[in-house]
């Protein structure tokens, strides 16, 4: 049976995600702003089946990589720790992040990054946590600068969004930072 996990900040909570989120999930992710700085694999448009595939699946894996993020008991939007499967990797993982539109700017995800990176360093035993952020998304690389993640690399026009070819910034915390 798998081991489920909730971190509690000053405003948030990050818990795993509940078949009655699947609603909320569809309303908040169905946003092509939010797509706009996300990875392709994150459907867009996204609907309710998008958000209970999602959910079903997240709720399967151990140990626990998705978190909601939740703030007065609603949920804003999501972040998850990824660790990589290299053999010679396995101490390192990547960290993704979406927040609801209406919610951007509140400081919300300033507060689930350490958090995630909490479990990610205790529970998970990493040595090293990373985030891509694409060129346009300030908000956040300036929400990973203010956990303590450091600008490690740039990959010059390393993706396509939009059709259009764009810098990746590779920020980076470690262990022992934290």
């Amino acid at each position: 049976m798998a081991m489920y996990h909730t971190y509690n900040g000053k405003r948030i909570q990050l818990r795993m995600f509940e078949s009655s989120d699947a609603l909320v999930l569809a309303q908040l992710a169905n946003n092509k702003k939010i797509w706009d700085n996300v990875r392709d694999a994150f459907p867009h448009p996204y609907g309710l089946e998008d958000a209970q595939n999602f959910i079903a699946s997240a709720r399967e894996l151990n140990p626990q990589r998705h978190f909601a993020i939740v703030m007065e008991n609603q949920m804003r939007g999501a972040i998850g720790v990824h660790p990589q499967m290299d053999d010679n990797k396995k101490h390192v993982a990547e960290i993704g992040f979406w927040l609801g539109e209406a919610h951007w700017g509140q400081g919300i995800v300033s507060e689930a990054i350490p958090l995630i990176c909490h479990y990610g360093f205790q529970e998970l035993h990493l040595k090293k946590i990373v985030a891509e952020v694409y060129e346009h998304n300030k908000a956040s690389k300036r929400a990973l600068e203010k956990a303590g993640f450091k600008q490690e690399a740039i990959f010059r026009k390393e993706a396509v969004k939009n059709e259009r070819l764009i810098d990746v910034y590779r920020m980076v915390i470690f262990s022992a930072q934290v």
